[in-house]
């Protein structure tokens, strides 16, 4: 079999939206879909013009009906990636274009080879250590507040309390004053868990003190509980036996991109802090030529919007680089 002008990991947002601009100008491509996805958890969707509050999978099934007639795309289902190598003799074109081919190989032992390769796998979230984090996460505690936060408002009202977790990446005076200023345009009152952090907490707390609002707590935190009634919320234990209640909890977890180990095979350098996938230029190739990195994996701006028009751009320098071999 001749291999594919590009092996595209991943079948989310980014991934799809590369293939589609890729079979556009004629250029085939294989797209492995896990079937695992960051926002599986999710029921709608946020933020994405003509499909907001829509089922994340009634968007992926569209976009690849907008493939189906192209026969230039083609899937790999329910399938794992194991390794990801470069193999073959560097082509170099007129223009400065070639590189080995890329070869893929699942749990199964199945190979499948592309000249270029597009890294879509996505992100996975780094949960803190607090006991009772993930049973409240994501839909009490909310990655973002543009999307989960306003929505879970009554409408024209807002929410008596909330509370922001500043702690691991989120352990600085900006994000933590941030959050909190972004989550009271949400509710009545803010507080500000800095998890036995004294000395986050009195360096924020200049830039809180005259805000109407919001307040700044150092008392360590022992447990999250779902609170079910009067209201749903988060009831917040703390360390020497008090406790808090509030509607939703901001938090902004650390990412590290999915499937390192493929990270690894290929030896891609990373972001500062290795949160992304290190890019280059407006097509988002990484640090190895002829590889590509779009959507979460490839950025610190994540969402369904920036995925698809990461996944566009790619697809320019895909192109541009098949044609010049």
């Amino acid at each position: 079999m001749p291999p594919y002008d590009a092996l595209i990991l991943g079948g989310g947002p980014s991934g799809l939206a590369t293939a589609l601009a890729l079979c556009q100008t004629r250029h085939t491509a294989l797209v492995f879909d896990s079937g695992c996805y960051r926002n599986g958890a999710s029921t709608r969707l946020y933020g994405v013009p003509t499909w907001e509050h829509c089922d994340p999978a009634a968007y992926r099934a569209a976009a690849r009906r907008d493939l189906d007639h192209t026969n230039m795309v083609e899937f790999a289902d329910d399938t794992t990636v194991q390794s990801v190598l470069v193999v073959g003799t560097a082509r170099t074109g007129k223009n400065g274009g070639g590189g080995g081919l890329f070869r893929v190989t699942d749990t199964r032992g199945q190979e499948w080879e592309g000249r270029k390769l597009v890294l879509a796998m996505g992100v996975v979230d780094l949960m803190p250590e607090i006991p009772g984090f993930e049973a409240c996460w994501p839909h009490l505690i909310h990655r973002g507040l543009f999307c989960h936060g306003f929505e879970s408002q009554i409408p024209g009202q807002k929410h008596d309390s909330a509370a922001v977790l500043a702690i691991n990446d989120c352990a600085t005076v900006v994000l933590a004053y941030l959050y909190a200023r972004r989550a009271r345009q949400l509710a009545h009152s803010v507080s500000i868990y800095t998890h036995g952090n004294e000395t986050l907490a009195r360096e924020t707390a200049p830039y809180t003190s005259d805000l109407d609002g919001i307040t700044i707590d150092a008392r360590p935190i022992q447990h999250l509980l779902v609170n079910e009634a009067p209201t749903r919320g988060v009831l917040v234990e703390f360390a020497h036996g008090s406790s808090a209640t509030h509607t939703f909890l901001a938090y902004k977890p650390a990412t590290v991109p999915k499937s390192m180990e493929l990270v690894k095979d290929l030896s891609l350098a990373l972001s500062e802090g290795g949160s992304e996938i290190a890019t280059s230029g407006v097509s988002l190739e990484t640090s190895v030529r002829g590889c590509f990195a779009v959507g979460d994996c490839g950025t610190s701006a994540k969402s369904i919007t920036g995925a698809v028009a990461s996944g566009a751009a790619a697809a320019l320098g895909v192109s541009g680089q098949l044609l010049c071999e």
